[in-house]
């Protein structure tokens, strides 16, 4: 799991999260980080005719590229993965406990002594900490609002992966939290029907209840079938 944080600033007058534009390029580069260079080679340059459509040039091939909008609502977001793990509720909790347990730790019977608490509890806390989940940091470095997908020689096509991967991951995505919402509705609203049936049957089933083909009898005839019954 990933938690997205700020980026930490040296000062106030840095910019929290500047503006950028990703650009994703038909090649492979075996390298991962900065390169120390002089002048920058990339410029690409936007059709007059088309704007949603560019031409660059890299390493002397020709390339065309297609603008890709985020869609409303949403953001998109550069971040590089740090070495820092987010403190869970569960661990800040466990120093509460350790506090609370450094006072004094048991119950106290009737001669006044206190009685040592079995560890049982200790360990069940232990298995819940190892069963969390490790929540990794993410720092923000840029947000964009748009992409570039380009391609050798000719503009990337409506299906290409990149372009349409971006709406149908969000178009799915929305479906299934969707679902999950529905799903939530559902289950609350079963378990309220089926509260409701027991609810009814325990009530029924403290009141005496006549079939419905059977008359309801009398005082006098209820006496009478004792009677009988003693004679």
């Amino acid at each position: 799991m990933f938690a997205l944080r700020p980026p930490k600033r040296s000062s106030d007058l840095d910019p929290e999260c500047p503006s950028i534009t990703p650009n994703i390029l038909p090649c492979r580069i075996h390298h991962d980080g900065p390169v120390e260079i002089s002048t920058r080679y990339w410029d690409p340059v936007f059709d007059m005719n088309n704007p949603v459509t560019a031409t660059a040039y890299f390493r002397g091939r020709k390339l065309r590229g297609r603008r890709v909008a985020i869609p409303e609502g949403y953001q998109g977001v550069l971040a590089s993965q740090t070495d820092r793990i987010l403190e869970s509720q569960t661990s800040k909790s466990g120093i509460n406990r350790d506090n609370n347990h450094d006072r004094t730790r048991g119950n106290f019977n009737e001669d006044g002594n206190v009685e040592e608490e079995e560890e049982e509890e200790e360990e069940e806390d232990d298995d819940d900490d190892d069963d969390e989940p490790v929540t990794t940091i993410l720092e923000k470095e840029g947000a964009f609002s748009e992409f570039v997908v380009w391609n050798h020689q000719k503009v990337p096509a409506a299906d290409d992966p990149f372009v349409k991967g971006v709406s149908e991951w969000i178009q799915f995505a929305e479906a299934v939290h969707h679902e999950l919402l529905l799903s939530m509705e559902f289950t609350s609203l079963w378990h309220k029907e089926v509260f409701d049936h027991f609810a009814n049957f325990e009530r029924g089933a403290q009141m005496h209840l006549t079939p419905p083909d059977e008359p309801q009898k009398g005082p006098e005839e209820t006496r009478g079938e004792k009677d009988e019954s003693k004679s």
